[in-house]
């Protein structure tokens, strides 16, 4: 028997019609699919249920364990997919992260930065959230100590990837905004992220 109808449209809507592996927006082109088959005794319920693309059903069925090649997804994989993408899928409080963007903590050594930058750079529709771990003398010597995350500057959500038409084999073709779609390469992302430490190494010489 296929999932009932409540079972399925409890997947659809915690993955928001997203596949649960490559994370593609499907639409009408996503499908249930057993973790564990029903012949092997899987049952019909959500915790054996997970969604998946046309694509990405395929790669799962597709594995030969007559003629092996690759590695087959496991049970315990393909739950664990499912339950971080589901986690991911649940969206922050917009006002939440508002207010907590806006409630900046002063730069001093040891601390974190949760800071909100309105980039001076050609970047129309994004800002990232900051976060930094250390010293601010190892911070300068060791840019990578400083954690960028591209938000969408409209919606102030956090962007997902979203991988291109061969699915998660292709690699990440854009990063989106759940709510309103907007989509910026990751490799202009990664440049603006580079200026981006760049110009707040500079601010940290000018505290020091």
């Amino acid at each position: 028997m296929p999932f009932s109808q409540s079972i399925k449209e409890e997947l659809f809507v915690r993955s928001t019609r997203s596949c649960c592996l490559c994370h593609n927006f499907c639409g009408t082109k996503i499908e249930a699919h057993h973790i564990i088959p029903e012949g092997e005794g899987g049952k019909n319920d959500l915790d054996n249920g997970i969604a998946l693309c046309f694509n990405c059903h395929a790669e799962v069925l597709n594995y030969n364990e007559k003629h092996p090649k690759g590695n087959k997804f496991t049970p315990k994989e393909l739950k664990r997919h499912r339950d971080n993408w589901f986690k991911e899928c649940s969206l922050p409080n917009i006002s939440q992260e508002k207010e907590s963007r806006h409630n900046e903590s002063e730069l001093n050594n040891g601390s974190l930065l949760n800071k909100r930058f309105d980039l001076p750079l050609e970047s129309n529709g994004l800002i990232f959230k900051i976060k930094i771990e250390g010293r601010s003398e190892d911070i300068i010597d060791n840019p990578d100590l400083i954690e960028l995350k591209p938000l969408c500057l409209k919606c102030e959500l956090p962007l997902r990837e979203k991988y291109g038409p061969t699915g998660m084999y292709g690699g990440v073709e854009w990063l989106v905004c759940p709510a309103c779609g907007f989509k910026e390469k990751p490799s202009d992302i990664k440049s603006l992220a580079y200026q981006l430490r760049s110009i707040f190494i500079k601010k940290i010489k000018e505290k020091k």
